[in-house]
């Protein structure tokens, strides 16, 4: 039995710079979730301009939904999405309801 060589180590090659290939491109679970922060951040800052006096329900809901509609959003998780416009109005000053 005759094996070609240059074809096998060629299918190799290709399976590992796959796989690394993919390891590199995807982001880590920190990047994803720095980025989400960013984009809760500018959602936030926005819902705030466009209502300064809106209670904490209302600025959460449209801070979720301008996050849900924006490029690019690493998750579609409805509670990491609330953690993240949550901790973001926080940030910007707006205080959530006591209970």
């Amino acid at each position: 039995m005759h094996f070609d060589w240059n074809q096998i180590i060629g299918l190799a090659t290709l399976i590992v710079g796959s796989f690394l290939g993919h390891r590199i491109i995807k982001p880590r679970d920190v990047d994803r979730a720095r980025h989400l922060d960013q984009i809760a951040a500018g959602a936030a800052a926005l819902v705030v301009s466009l209502f300064p006096g809106a209670a904490w329900a209302v600025l959460l809901e449209n801070v979720v939904k301008q996050i849900a509609a924006a490029a690019g959003v690493p998750t579609r998780n409805v509670s990491a999405l609330n953690r993240s416009a949550a901790a973001a109005l926080i940030n910007l000053g707006v205080k959530p309801p006591t209970a």
